[in-house]
Order: structure tokens, then sequence, then C-alpha cells
């Protein structure tokens, strides 16, 4: 017997969850349960844009009402991606990358999108290290102004 999509959805290690046109969530999967810690029967009805999971980037933009993936792809069909912290039941912000796709009837008329994202937490630490790393390679310690491998970097680019 072969499972359903919903089985399958459910089964799946990453978060994903489906809005229709007004961004009413209607289907939330065992994962976005994991990341998120919010159950399917709370969010389930609500709109997204209500702002449960409070998408933020970096520089503080809260993306429910500015810069929505979600209503930009509902918008005009085209996929999105973006790197975001989102908040949990208990109020801590976990980096996650979330990527939307619309969802189109059979004549192609958009009847929603689905978004996906999953926990980016190892590949923040890691540009964290990096950057840290770049700095001491490339910064004099006691001025914090580029030293001669910054120069030469910066002179074989031009």
């Amino acid at each position: 017997m072969q499972p359903n999509p919903k089985e399958i959805l459910d089964n799946l290690y990453d978060c994903v969850y489906v809005v229709d046109p007004e961004r009413r969530i209607t289907y939330w999967n065992k994962g976005a349960e994991r990341i998120s810690d919010y159950p399917a029967s709370r969010v389930t009805g609500s709109f997204c844009y209500e702002n449960l999971l409070n998408h933020v980037t970096e520089n503080g933009i809260q993306l429910c009402h500015d810069g929505c993936p979600l209503q930009a792809t509902i918008s005009d069909g085209k996929p999105r991606k973006a790197e975001v912290n989102l908040h949990s039941v208990d109020g801590h912000r976990v980096p996650v990358q979330v990527r939307t796709s619309p969802i189109q009837n059979a004549s192609g008329e958009i009847i929603g999108a689905v978004e996906s994202f999953s926990d980016n937490t190892s590949l923040m630490t890691a540009r964290r290290h990096v950057s840290k790393l770049e700095k001491k390679f490339l910064l004099d310690p006691l001025t914090s102004v580029g030293n001669r491998r910054h120069i030469e970097i910066k002179l074989q680019s031009a």
C-alpha cells in the first residue's frame, strides 16, 4: 500500500506548511511542529501574517508585515528563498532557510502557496566562525585596519 501525500509530508524532517490565497494556514507538518514547538492544532486555520512565527531578517525586518515571501509568491507565482529567524513557542530564535512555491490548480490559477523551512543553525554558526577567522587573518589586531594580506587580496580582485 502506497502512503498518501500527507503521510509523506508528515514524515519529512524539513518543515512544510501550506496557505490559501488569503494566507490562512491549511496544513502544518510534524517537522514544523518539531522546530517551532507549535502544534498543528494551534496553527491550522490561523493566518501566517498574524506573525505567529515572527519571521525576522538579520537586519530586524519582520517579513510578515514587510516583504513576506509567501505573499509575493501568491501574487506573482515566482518561488523565493530567504534566510530568516523564527521564534518558537518558548521565544527562542531559530535561524531557518525559507523556500516558498506557488500552488496552482489545473487551469494555472494560483490557489495558495507552500513554504518549507529547515534549521539553519549549523550554517549560521559556521559563517560566524569564518567571519571571525577572516578578521583575525586580514585585520591588524591593534588598529583593526586591513593588513598586508588584506591589501593584496583587494588589489588582486581589482
